[in-house]
């Protein structure tokens, strides 16, 4: 949990900036309503946590958004959770969106856990992790940190 606050934290964007998607994603929808900031749906292609012009891919069929749920939007970050059955997926879908960059990135295996991590400074951080738990249910962890500045 305290991993999960520093990143937050670390996360957050103060400016404002103006959506853009490419032709294969769509924008984000409304997700349920209440005092915290609105999520995007589940599995919509855009999380409402990240920024408009955040600068990595993010795979579609995610059902949770943590970062939107502490009603934090337009951040530098991303943490979403996935079904538990798409660990290769997202990883696979991360294989590709790495060797397409200009920028190299190394890639880092465990047994649970896949790291890419660019090598231009600020150094982004790609992190797919399986069996993370949330409210008794079992999920893949997609991570994704980019530093500001």
């Amino acid at each position: 949990m305290a991993a999960l606050l520093i990143v937050a934290a670390a996360c957050s964007s103060g400016g404002d900036t103006t959506a853009t998607t490419e032709s294969s994603q769509q924008p984000a929808q409304s997700g349920q309503g209440g005092d915290a900031a609105p999520a995007a749906a589940p599995g919509a292609d855009i999380p409402s946590s990240v920024r408009g012009d955040f600068p990595v891919a993010i795979p579609g069929g995610w059902d949770k958004d943590i970062l939107a749920n502490l009603g934090l939007t337009e951040t530098t970050g991303a943490q979403l959770l996935y079904p538990r059955e798409d660990f290769d997926r997202i990883v696979a879908f991360y294989d590709q969106w790495t060797a397409d960059q200009p920028d190299d990135y190394l890639k880092t295996e465990g047994p649970d856990i896949v790291v890419f991590s660019g090598t231009e400074s600020p150094i982004t951080s790609i992190t797919v992790g399986r069996d993370l738990e949330s409210g008794g249910t079992l999920y893949t962890q997609l991570l994704v940190v980019i530093p500001e500045g």
